[in-house]
Parts: structure tokens; sequence; C-alpha cells
């Protein structure tokens, strides 16, 4: 890459940055998770406070009062607090705290007498769910240098550095202690929790079910891997004792939620590829008998479900472009639609706090609007509090055009996406952002969920978003279409979304690149290998070997379920949909980026692909951030990541390139 297109673009990368996060300086950020009283008076979330641009930022817990629309600080500090959780009777508040040790959270309640710290429990909590009561805490702890997910960034939890010499070796053992995650409990009052004693029972999500229960999401193994497994079971928290609910055939169980009186317990099954990104089909289990019934949503892949009695409960989820939440009465079966819109209620996936009238409380984004906690009812919202500002309403200006757009497979499947681009007539080149997964999807959220898309159209590109086969919100059928087929048919759907655009005037068919991360890096690199469309790349925390990233990454379990084939195969996929055996077709220049700390896609996968297109004389650099893991968060990272991207771009796409045509 020319050095000078580089640091041309540096500045203006950097001002663009600051632009949007000073206004923020020392102010809560937009909320990364919404809990409410039942009543609705009062909200409290987490989010991210950063002091001035550069600096780490730390999580914090903010406070809406609801009636006057204020928002303050719970408290201050230069710690981390976050996961606010409010009582029962809306009294007390408890959360999250690193106040202690850096990385290591532990429980904290804040309520009528004051700030309380619970007493410490081993290991890191990630979780916690007050019991119907009100009178007890159920904790879900994970051992110091458990895994991190992929969609949580990658990297191990707390690991503490310095604990021994610096020539002291790093030793891996089959099942090491300290990755388990085990069910605490505290009584609200005493001296010490109490550990759920349970052998060789790792638990990744749970929750109350009645007052001596726990449903939980676990497997038999604490390695990130072992997830793809995992099943249903309730824990009797006295005994330390328990016994299977359900066990998936071939998919993957989320979101686990008991009904207050401990009679039903639901639960999404959904095909996935990703631990936290979950969305299904909505399963209800009858406790005692055992039984296990699939629920009719209407065609909503369900991504949450939150119960508001013994026989009702609210399920969020995604319908195509729709985000959607709707009642259910599981008596009658009667079904309500209570909010549905293309606009993104929720973070990541759609989900909402329940109030004790029939409203939400949400947070509700897109494109063009900057997150805002909204309150629901009869369809309708208010909005309580909007955190746009200065920097974001700029953004929101200069973001170009936003639309949804369909378009066929080569074998006529219906294929959807966004497509967002610049002011003016087209056409404009193009670039190709791949979502992760492969099953995940992108939404109309803020952004679009990334920093890379906004920024690309202020520097004159369109961005084309495909959810090609194998994405969520189409149904089971449309996400497992993928599963024994990476690097097949959804090839093609993105590459007909590229044909389409061609078609309509809408992009330059000489000025395309293609990017992703995770999944979408894979496709990146996979896509220069199988088609000459392209004339750059950038491939981002990448998979360009399976067989080594079965051996290397952390989820061996996902290569092996996702290609639905063995390693030990050397006629198949393990090899034939590997980019890097595949890289003598490549003219593409690539553009290769991991994260030191990633342990789900390894730095090595993307220095792997960029040895291999040297090796057959095509452009291609390799950059390693040392502290960062699956995404790029620190802000001098980003801005170093984001300059190289137009620079790349701008190296060969130009602009000279069309003119020549």
């Amino acid at each position: 890459m020319s050095s000078k297109r580089f640091e041309d673009h540096r500045p203006g990368v950097e001002a663009h940055f600051r632009a949007l996060k000073a206004p923020l300086a020392g102010l809560l950020d937009v909320p990364l998770d919404l809990a409410a009283t039942s009543d609705g008076a009062t909200l409290a979330f987490t989010a991210n406070v950063v002091d001035k641009f550069g600096d780490r930022p730390r999580a914090a817990i903010g406070i809406l009062n609801v009636a006057t629309g204020k928002v303050d600080f719970l408290r201050r500090g230069p710690w981390n607090d976050r996961t606010p959780r409010f009582s029962p009777d809306g009294r007390t508040l408890a959360f999250l705290t690193d106040e202690a040790l850096r990385g290591v959270y532990q429980l904290a309640l804040f309520g009528p007498g004051g700030f309380v710290l619970a007493p410490l429990v081993e290991g890191v909590i990630e979780d916690l769910w007050w019991s119907p009561d009100g009178n007890e805490i159920l904790i879900l702890a994970a051992g110091r240098g458990a895994d991190l997910a992929g969609a949580q960034g990658s990297g191990c939890l707390a690991v503490d550095e310095g604990a021994g010499p610096a020539w002291a070796p790093s030793v891996e053992i089959a099942v090491p202690d300290q990755m388990w995650r085990r069910l605490w409990h505290w009584r609200i009052g005493e001296a010490a929790a109490t550990p759920v004693l349970m052998d060789h029972l790792n638990v990744w999500e749970a929750g109350w079910c009645g007052p001596d229960h726990a449903v939980a999401v676990a497997s038999d193994n604490p390695r990130e891997g072992a997830w793809y497994s995992a099943r249903l079971v309730l824990i009797d928290i006295r005994a330390g004792t328990f016994r299977d609910l359900y066990q998936p055939k071939e998919d993957q169980l989320g979101w686990p939620a008991a009904s207050p009186d401990g009679r039903r317990v639901a639960v999404v099954e959904a095909c996935c590829s990703d631990r936290c990104l979950v969305a299904g089909d909505l399963l209800i289990v009858d406790v005692e008998v055992g039984s296990v019934r699939r629920i009719d949503t209407d065609g909503v892949d369900v991504t949450r479900v939150r119960w508001r009695d013994g026989a009702s409960l609210v399920y969020f989820g995604i319908r195509g472009f729709e985000s959607v939440a709707a009642a259910l009465d599981l008596e009658t079966g009667d079904r309500t639609l209570l909010w549905s819109g293309d606009e993104h209620i929720g973070i990541r996936y759609p989900d909402a706090a329940l109030l004790d009238d029939g409203g939400l409380a949400a947070l509700l984004q897109s494109y063009k609007r900057f997150p805002a906690i909204v309150e629901i009812r009869a369809g309708a919202t208010r909005v309580l509090h909007d955190f746009a500002h200065v920097g974001s309403q700029a953004l929101a200006a200069a973001s170009g055009r936003f639309q949804t757009l369909s378009w066929e497979g080569r074998d006529g499947l219906d294929i959807q996406g966004y497509l967002v681009e610049p002011e003016g007539p087209g056409p404009h080149p193009l670039v190709v952002l791949v979502h992760g997964g492969p099953v995940s999807a992108f939404r109309n959220h803020w952004s679009m969920g990334y920093i890379f898309t906004p920024l690309l159209v202020m520097n004159g590109y369109a961005v084309l978003h495909p959810n090609p086969r194998g994405s969520a919100g189409r149904g089971q059928a449309f996400a497992a279409k993928v599963r024994g087929d990476m690097g097949g048919e959804d090839t093609f759907d993105i590459i007909a979304g590229v044909q389409h655009l061609v078609a309509r005037g809408a992009a330059d068919p000489a000025r395309i690149a293609v990017m992703g991360r995770s999944y979408g890096g894979f496709m990146s690199s996979w896509l220069v290998t199988q088609t000459d469309l392209f004339a750059a790349a950038v491939s981002m925390a990448p998979i360009t070997d399976w067989l080594s990233e079965h051996l290397t990454s952390n989820v061996p379990d996902y290569a092996r379920i996702f290609l639905a084939d063995s390693m030990n195969n050397p006629q198949g996929r393990y090899f034939t949909r590997s980019p890097v055996l595949f890289a003598a077709n490549a003219k593409t220049p690539t553009l290769n980026v991991g994260g030191m700390n990633d342990r789900c896609t390894p730095a090595g996968q993307a220095l792997e692909f960029h040895r291999a297109l040297i090796e057959h004389g095509v452009p291609s650099e390799c950059v390693i951030y040392p502290q960062e893991g699956h995404h790029v968060v620190r802000a001098e990272a980003q801005v170093d990541l984001c300059a190289r991207i137009l620079a790349w771009l701008d190296q060969y796409m130009p602009e000279e390139i069309s003119r020549e045509l």
C-alpha cells in the first residue's frame, strides 16, 4: 500500500471519529442493555463512557427517570459497572462491578440501604437473576480464563498476565479448570454465596424456574465449542443435582426463560453459528411432563422471550426486514402483535423490557436514527430519552440514501439486503460488506452496526449489505441452507446482488470491492478465488484454511458442524472450501487483517492467505493488531484500520479505472 495514501486518509478518519465521539466526552453513550421497574417509572441501562478520544471506554450504569426524562449516572468511578437488574418490587438494583479488581466482576446492590457489595464468588460473574420473591439472586460465574464468544470479541476473561515470570510457557490441557461456568445463589443479607454443586456441567445461560430450581442451557464440557451441542436442563439449586429437559438433534439453544410459577420453560432452538446470536423457533417445555411444543410465531425468528405470567409471554424477533414484538396466550393460543416495523428495537437482535400495564420499554434505532429509549404502547412509540447529539446529527445528514433490496439467487431463491449510497446519481463505486456468522443478519441499525458504512459512503462509495441464504430472520429452513454448504450457493447470492446493482446502474462494474469480518472475512477471501468481479478486497478476522482453523481455533465444533464434514476426509469440504488452497485463482489485491487476541479465528488465518497470495504474485498486505481480538475496538486501532481500508480502495479501484473504460 502506498504510505502516502494511508497518511493522507488518517487525519480525515481521525477527525471523523472525533466529531462523532467528542460530544459524548464524559457522558453516557448508547445503552448496551435495558432494565425497567415493572411500573415503568425508572429505567436502568449499561453504557460506555469515554472521558476523551483515545481513552479505553469504561462501562457505567445510567438511570432514566421517565417522568422527567432526566438521565444520570448510578455512580461515577474509574471502574466498570454493568448488567443492571431491578428486584421484582423495583426498590433494589442489582448490578455487576469490577471496582475491587479490574475485569473481575462481582455482585453489588443499590437500594434503600445505599450501596452494598455482595459476598465474593470464585471467578468472574457474567449474569444474574432475581428470584420471583426477590429474596435471592442466582449468579452465573465463569472461571478466570474462560473463553468469550466470538460475538463478544473473543479472547479470555480476566487472565492474570502477571502471574508468572516472563519466560514461563503457556500450557494447554484438554479441559482447564479455569474455563468452567457455574451457578451460585445468594440469599440477600447472608454472609456468603453458595455454589450450586454439579459435577461436569458447564452452564452457558440460566434463570429461575420456581423457588428452588433453575433452568439452564448447559454442556458437559466448558470449552467454547461445546456450546454447539448444549442441552436444556433443570437444576435443583438446593441439592446441586440436575435432569435433562430437552436435547436438540442438530441445532442450538438460547434464551431459556421459565414462567413465574416454574411450570413451563420457553427456549429458542435455532441453526446457530455463534453463541449469543440465537434467532429461531420458540419451544415451550412442560417441566413436569417433559413435553415439548413448537409454537407458530407467524414467520418470526424469535430472539428473546419474556414471561408476563404463568400462561402468557412476549416474544421478540425478526421477520425479513421487520423487527417484531408479539404477545402469546398459551392457554388460548391467541397471538397479539404489539409492535412491528422496519426500524430496530433492541441492541443486536430485537428485545425490550416489559412494563406491568402491557407496555414495553425499548431501544429504538435505524440507519438514520441514533438510538433512543422509547416506550411502546398499542403499537405506537413515545421517546423517553434521545441520545442523539451534534456529532450523530451531522453523521446522519452525511450518510447517504438508505433502502431495502431484494434479488434472486441463481436458483431463484429470494435474497434480501440493504443498500446505502451517496447522494447524487450512480453508478457509484461499490463495496460489498458481508456479515459474520454465517447465521447472522444485517438489520436496520444505526450506521448498519458497523463503523465502516457511513465512512465509506462519505468517501463516495455505495455499500451493499446482503443477507444471503444462511442469514437469520427468514426461517430455519433458510438459515440451514448454509450448513454443509459454506462458500457454496451463498457465494452466488452475493454475486447476484452485485450483478443486480450493476444492471440497474447503481454500481460501477470496474470499481467493486468486497470486505467483511469473521464469516464475512472468510467470504471475502473465498470470493476472490472464485471470481474476478472484485477490484479490491479487505478480509478481517477471516477463516482461510479450515483444517488449521479446526486445530487452532477455540471452536473446532463450528467447522465440523457447518462444513458437515470431517477434517480427516482429504477430498472433503475442509479442503475444497479453503480459500488458501485456491489462491492460485486469485487476482484481486487483498488487505488481510487479524487480532492477536482472537481465539475463534486466530490471526494466523489472515497471515496464511496473505502468504498464499504473495506466493502467486497477487498484491497483498497483512495487518495484525497486537491488542485486538475478533473485533477492533480501541479508538487508535479503529482509526488506523479505517485509514488503511480507504487507502487500499483508493489504490486498487481509483476513479481513473472508470474513466479509462
